[in-house]
């Protein structure tokens, strides 16, 4: 690059600086002098500059800044793509591509192109044309586009390869493929090295994008943590670009000169991009979720969950505020909870030591009554150790449980425990994303509403918690609203399990009346054969339930659900669902104690519902996914080798009997050795390899279909090791 860097010093007076990395075989870095105008053209540290980690990491690719923290440093492309291959998983993020072409500005086609292959373009001339620029030095020409051309590959450096280096494979591919199927004729033009590109699409690379990793970046810890935050948000991007792609086949983006200045006004847009453990707090009245839903939320949760704590600790405890000192005992009242039969109040210094629960007094003949005053006592009250420091303070908690116990009175006690079924009835730490949401694909966006996490089974294999709160059916009512009115005419209607629910066919009827069309009930149908509520499901517009039905074994099925007599209850339900003439598809997680009758189950369902024919055909094999009470993980992760038995038998029989098995080759599937990668449930299409939550094994390096399999689960690994993987020969 000595003649580039040449010709950059004639049309710009200064040249940017070459330096060796540490060993000069992987590459040398270029520093960028901050003379651009706007200064913004070069990257700045403000989303990642909090991050030790990401600093770190953003040194060893090449990367350096200033102290006022703009990106001056970057790695020439060539080491840019030789450290990505070392320092990121494979698979990951964009590379750096070149581009070589003699006329200043670059058409947008190839532009467009390079980007659709998983690659950041940067321009480059010849070397016959940089020596045309160095014969011209001291001339009086116009550089302005050739400076343009310099500046836009600092820019691309300094903002676009560092910003979009971690982008999970499997995006950039969803991008791909939702261009091009949905613009088949324009992509195929932009092979042409002059073709113009439209400025919509050209939008959403360089703009929406790039705000949209700036937020993720903002919130990840480390490279790993920027995949799965990327990925948790990603159906807000999709959305984005679909809007883009409509704003592209109306001919806003069609600007003869592709110069921005000229640009019709596109829709804006704003990313809600928080971490996975933070509830979402939208501005009061509305918020911008999934991209082109603008989603009309209740006014966050916390504030009211804050004062209703307060009134329990004053109900209780007399206190005006929280936390407050409690000077004659040396420790603080930090906060209030409550559980489904007691409340608790914690203490502390700073954070809690030990929790006074307070239970209603225990009346049983015989039972033991600590710290129970003769008489009437309304309340029991106990102290809990949370830390060993609370020794220290063994006198002054065995005094303050004395004190309250003496105190409250039944009146006191029953407006506390009033406040707090209201507090727990709360989604406080719930995300809002949970409740309602924009579902990528690969035509038109869909849409998912819960109605709430109550759930008349129990399963250990769930994700959800049942303490979970929720909203009352009006704002349900608003979100389909919204989401009909960003376009969506395909619904998932989920829980918990809705069906507790007595509105749910109101829910139903609602999204029917605003045009969507095709409706999915997640159930366990344990209800539906109640008081005709299948016909009554199908009346208002239900088309097809998505059953959870784990075994054919009833026992067995009852132990996965945690939920005697209720394997019989689903059954009759999915008939009363068939019989009123609605699709099922049924669902089975495939968990370790369900493995040893797994291949029992496509016979039931043949022999109990195949009189329904085609109404129920499908059956979705799922993986169990990390449960809410991570201690079950061991008992639920299937042990390889009995999975892959109990996988090759279950499919044998599926196909034997008509049914369809689904759900094998996903990201969320198992790995592709577990069903020996059979070709009647994959199509072995290459996938992207980078995914947070997998990993390949040594084994896996010799494996015939690796380039189609997303590895195994991190969780498996961590219990069976090496286990989880056999190789498949070629």
């Amino acid at each position: 690059m000595a003649r580039w860097a040449e010709a950059f010093a004639v049309v710009s007076g200064w040249a940017p600086r070459f330096d060796d990395l540490d060993d000069p075989k992987e590459g040398f870095t270029l520093t960028f002098e901050p003379r651009f105008e706007p200064i913004e053209m070069l990257g700045g540290t403000g989303h990642f500059a909090h991050r030790p980690k990401l600093v770190a990491h953003l040194r060893r690719m090449g990367f350096g800044w200033s102290d006022e923290g703009r990106v001056l440093t970057s790695p020439s492309p060539q080491t840019f793509n030789r450290l990505a291959d070392a320092l990121l998983p494979p698979g990951t993020g964009y590379r750096v591509g070149a581009i070589l072409r003699d006329q200043p500005k670059l058409a947008l086609g190839p532009w467009m192109r390079m980007y659709l292959s998983g690659r950041v373009p940067v321009q480059l001339s010849s070397p016959g044309f940089y020596d045309s620029v160095l014969a011209a030095r001291g001339e009086a020409r116009d550089w302005s586009e050739l400076q343009f051309q310099f500046q836009s590959f600092a820019h691309d450096l300094t903002v676009h390869a560092l910003n979009y280096q971690l982008v999970p494979r499997a995006a950039i591919d969803a991008f791909t493929r939702r261009i091009v199927d949905a613009l088949p004729e324009r992509f195929a033009a932009w092979d042409h090295p002059e073709a113009l590109g439209p400025l919509t699409l050209t939008t959403f690379f360089d703009n929406d994008l790039n705000r949209f990793c700036y937020a993720v970046w903002s919130l990840s810890e480390d490279p790993p943590s920027f995949a799965a935050a990327f990925l948790d948000h990603l159906p807000q991007l999709m959305a984005c670009l679909d809007a883009r792609i409509e704003e592209t086949r109306r001919g806003l983006g069609d600007v003869e000169d592709e110069d921005t200045k000229n640009l019709a006004p596109l829709s804006t847009w704003e990313f809600d991009v928080r971490p996975r453990s933070a509830a979402r707090t939208p501005d009061k009245g509305s918020s911008t979720l999934g991209g082109g839903v603008v989603f009309r939320d209740p006014t966050p949760p916390d504030d009211e969950a804050r004062a209703l704590r307060l009134k329990i600790a004053h109900v209780l405890a007399r206190v005006p505020r929280l936390p407050i000192d409690l000077p004659a005992f040396g420790l603080r009242l930090l906060d209030v909870t409550a559980d489904p039969k007691s409340i608790s109040l914690q203490l502390g210094p700073e954070q809690p030591i030990a929790a006074l629960r307070i239970t209603r007094r225990r009346t049983e003949p015989g039972a033991p009554v600590p710290l129970r005053r003769p008489g009437e006592a309304a309340v029991e009250v106990t102290v809990e150790e949370i830390h060993a420091v609370a020794r220290r303070h063994e006198r002054e908690l065995t005094v303050l449980a004395e004190r309250l116990q003496r105190a409250i009175t039944p009146a006191q006690w029953d407006e506390a425990l009033g406040h707090a079924r209201t507090l727990r009835s709360l989604p406080v730490g719930v995300p809002m994303y949970f409740f309602r949401q924009l579902i990528p694909g690969l035509r038109e966006p869909g849409g998912l509403i819960r109605t709430g996490f109550r759930c008349n089974q129990d399963c250990g294999i769930c994700w959800q918690s049942r303490d979970w709160g929720g909203f009352d059916s009006q704002h349900i009512l608003g979100w389909i609203e919204d989401l009909a009115a960003a376009g969506v005419r395909s619904l998932i209607v989920s829980g918990g399990e809705p069906t507790l629910d007595p509105k749910l066919e109101q829910y139903l009827r609602h999204a029917r009346d605003r045009g969507i069309t095709a409706i999915t009930l997640e159930t366990n149908a344990i209800q539906c054969a109640r008081n005709d509520l299948a016909a009554r499901l199908r009346d208002a517009g239900l088309g097809t339930a998505f059953v959870s039905l784990h075994s054919a074994d009833a026992a067995v099925s009852d132990a996965i659900t945690r939920a005697p007599g209720t394997h019989a209850r689903t059954v009759a339900g999915v008939h009363a669902l068939l019989d009123a003439g609605v699709t099922v598809k049924l669902n089975a997680v495939m968990s370790q104690e369900g493995l040893a009758h797994l291949a029992g189950l496509p016979d039931f369902i043949h022999q109990e519902f195949g009189r329904h024919g085609n109404l129920l055909k499908k059956l979705m094999l799922s993986y169990p996914t990390d449960p809410y009470d991570q201690s079950l993980i061991p008992a639920i992760v299937p042990e390889p080798v009995a999975l892959r038995r109990a996988l090759r038998e279950t499919l044998d029989r599926a196909f034997a009997v008509g049914i369809v098995p689904e759900g094998l080759d996903g990201p969320c599937g198992p790995p592709l050795c577990a069903f020996g990668a059979d070709p009647r449930v994959t199509s072995l299409s290459p996938i992207p390899e980078a995914l947070p939550f997998r990993q390949y094994l040594s084994a896996c390096e010799g494996c015939a279909v690796r380039g189609a399999c997303f590895g195994c689960r991190t969780a498996d690994v961590s219990l069976y090791g090496d286990a989880c993987a056999e190789p498949i020969a070629g």
